[in-house]
């Protein structure tokens, strides 16, 4: 009987001991789960964080693209250089006319702004102000009987042109494009002079206007523009009713009416600008 009984106790201190170990097994199970579930949940985390970032970085690197390709957008200023050919008729109501001509170079100031289009950047439009003072305004006149004389103004042009622009070339910060567009002038002439026949006298001031077309290339390097243009001013109608006016001791004594037609032929402008 007590053998029976103490083979009860053993077999239920045994079974004990199994249950614990098996309960002892599914705990460590568990918690090998509850780890691989925390790890799996953590590389979930990290990717989307890795993602997140990634689009960060594309957000910028689109957005530094986006910069580059808007550099060439802003304002520019400096300075140009027109070469030219000028010819004048002046008629005093004799049968032979003066008419002269000369070669005429102007420098001054020239500024704008340009913008860009779309994600290529390579197509655009530009606007234009100048301001120059021309030399060579002195001609050397003579009429159809073999009379010459002179004749001098001081001249002043104040322009706006439009422009469409085509960058047909891009290589690293270099940039080659074609411009067309148009353009309008005013022209004022000053100071008018004829000392060889009238060392006293006065021409009367007149202006000039016109509205020409325009073709050209410019040339970018970072913030630096160079432009070539051709500015089609083949005819400037300056027929104005002037004269002549001698005076001694500030009292006009002799007047003369003159007609006078001035002619401004084509001009070729160079400039260079710092974009802003």
């Amino acid at each position: 009987m007590k053998k029976i009984i103490v083979s009860i106790i053993a077999l239920g201190v045994l079974e004990n001991i199994a249950l614990g170990n098996e309960a002892n097994e599914r705990t460590q199970r568990l918690e090998k789960e509850n780890r691989i579930l925390e790890i799996d949940k953590k590389n979930q985390e990290f990717q989307v964080s890795d993602k997140n970032n990634l689009d960060n970085d594309n957000g910028l690197v689109s957005k530094v693209k986006e910069t580059e390709k808007r550099s060439k957008d802003g304002y520019f200023g400096g300075i140009e250089g027109v070469l030219g050919i000028s010819e004048v008729k002046v008629s005093t109501g004799d049968p032979y006319p003066f008419k002269g001509s000369t070669t005429i170079f102007d420098l001054g100031f020239a500024g704008g702004g340009q913008y860009y289009f779309g994600i290529s950047q390579r197509h655009g439009f530009k606007w234009s102000v100048h301001g120059d003072y021309s030399f060579g305004n002195s001609y050397n006149l003579a009429s159809d009987d073999g009379y010459k004389t002179t004749m001098s103004y001081d001249a002043f042009k104040i322009g706006f042109d439009l422009k469409y622009l085509w960058d047909f070339l891009e290589i690293d910060k270099h940039t080659l494009g074609l411009n067309v567009g148009v353009g309008y002038e005013i022209g004022l002439y000053l100071n008018g002079k004829s000392p060889k026949d009238y060392p006293s006298t006065n021409l009367s001031s007149f202006s000039t206007e016109n509205v020409y077309p325009v073709i050209g290339l410019h040339y970018y390097h970072e913030n630096h523009q160079f432009e070539l243009m051709y500015r089609f001013m083949y005819k400037v109608n300056g027929i104005f009713n002037g004269g002549i006016r001698e005076e001694k001791n500030g009292v006009a004594i002799n007047s003369e009416a003159k007609n006078i037609i001035l002619t401004n032929r084509s001009y070729l402008t160079v400039s260079y600008t710092y974009k802003i």
